[in-house]
């Protein structure tokens, strides 16, 4: 019969009572060759180890939102974009919001949400910057408050499950 395993420390290198042996307490602690934390190892009376362990990684989260990076983008466009109006930089502020209109509009078809795609598809029609409409005054400041809430709105809402294969 073979004599049994007595191990004498645990696995910071403490020393382990003799009759924590006898109890079975002591089974198992010397396998570990991790360092001891800063103060040592902490030992309750009954010789288990209480040692605060590291943190999980957290799990990914199980959807994701595609359409929010380009809506928030599209927000800020449409806001700055009123006090561009008829400034010469406003053509650039067109093609920025039509295009992150058709961006976020293609995401929200992917995730099967598309009631969002004839907002978005109006958004790039009224500020497309090849035939652009001569809108001007309070209703069209009106209309980038109300395109950046759709941008917003679009961005927290649009998502799609993610695919664990990649």
């Amino acid at each position: 019969m073979d004599k049994p395993v007595v191990i004498t420390e645990d696995r910071y290198g403490a020393p382990i009572d003799a009759a924590l042996q006898y109890c079975g307490g002591g089974v198992g602690l010397a396998a570990s060759a991790s360092p001891a934390p800063a103060g040592g190892p902490q030992i309750d009376p009954h010789g288990t180890d209480t040692t605060p362990m590291a943190p999980s990684t957290p799990a990914a989260p199980e959807f994701q939102r595609n359409a929010f990076a380009p809506g928030i983008l599209a927000a800020i466009a449409c806001l700055a974009g009123i006090a561009l109006v008829g400034h010469e930089y406003y053509l650039a502020v067109q093609f920025v919001i039509a295009i992150l209109a058709v961006i976020v509009g293609w995401f929200a078809i992917q995730a099967g949400q598309w009631w969002w795609a004839p907002v978005m598809l109006a958004i790039a029609i009224l500020w497309n910057p090849f035939y652009p409409f001569a809108f001007s005054g309070p209703w069209w400041a009106a209309a980038h408050i109300a395109a950046a809430a759709a941008f917003l709105a679009a961005g927290a809402t649009v998502r799609t499950r993610r695919n664990p294969t990649r």
